[in-house]
């Protein structure tokens, strides 16, 4: 069995270390606010490379579909894919932050729904899916340094 004692200044800066830790994992919150906002950026991200989050290319839009655009009003869209208005993208943002977890993705009830069409695709109406939302490896390991500094945020060694 090892034993080991500690004191004087060790003791309380192993103290305090232990208190930061302890308080840095239960406010959770703080963190999952930090990588609901990076989500969000990924995400509006994808709409100004028109790329899914791991960079695969969205579908291009139809030839009846570009025909339409630019004979009516949505002619300055252009080839633009999901860029009509701009509201779709503006509409993402952190819709809720719990303990354990944060939910991203279009804040208004009207966009959810036009917002899950293109994200998954309705093949009922030959609309293919455009992933705007997603979380790739390199999107997983950023978080998860994020998550170290948060827990040891304020603590020091030595």
């Amino acid at each position: 069995m090892i034993k080991m004692s500690v004191n004087g200044a060790h003791k309380r800066r192993l103290t305090r270390n232990l208190r930061l830790l302890a308080r840095n994992s239960k406010d959770r919150k703080r963190y999952f606010r930090q990588a609901g906002a990076y989500m969000v950026q990924k995400s509006v991200e994808c709409f100004s490379r028109e790329k899914t989050p791991d960079g695969k290319r969205w579908k291009k839009l139809k030839p009846a579909t570009l025909e339409a655009r630019a004979r009516g009003p949505r002619a300055r869209a252009g080839k633009r894919i999901l860029q009509v208005t701009g509201a779709l993208k503006n509409s993402l943002g952190i819709i809720e932050i719990w303990e354990n977890g944060v939910r991203q993705g279009p804040s208004l009830g009207i966009f959810q729904g036009i917002g899950r069409a293109h994200q998954f695709g309705r093949p009922e109406i030959n609309l293919p899916p455009r992933e705007f939302m997603g979380i790739t490896a390199k999107m997983d390991k950023h978080m998860t340094n994020d998550l170290v500094h948060h827990v040891f945020r304020g603590v020091r060694s030595g």
